[in-house]
């Protein structure tokens, strides 16, 4: 069984330092359900369909934030880069 440095697990860690954003909404979501199941017990809530919705819009809320956040760092880098560009240009 040889390495191989291009396998599965080499190039996800690349697509992770490329963006880290996803990795980050991941683990957002799963610290909500975490939260979520400790809590049940201690809800206030009457209807656990109202709770387990409730969580649903949290987690989700916090995947679309790190969605939004990855997506205004990108193109903050983009528009950085065209600047320099551009400065390299007209020099």
């Amino acid at each position: 069984m040889s390495y191989d440095p291009t396998g599965p697990r080499k190039k996800t860690w690349d697509k992770m330092k490329e963006n880290p954003f996803v990795p980050a909404g991941v683990v957002g979501f799963f610290a909500v359900a975490i939260y979520g199941i400790k809590n049940y017990k201690n809800q206030r809530m009457t209807n656990p369909t109202a709770y387990f919705g409730s969580l649903r819009v949290m987690a989700q809320g916090v995947v679309a934030g790190a969605i939004a956040i990855a997506a205004t760092a990108d193109a903050i880098k983009y528009f950085v880069n065209e600047f320099k560009e551009g400065k390299k240009d007209d020099s």
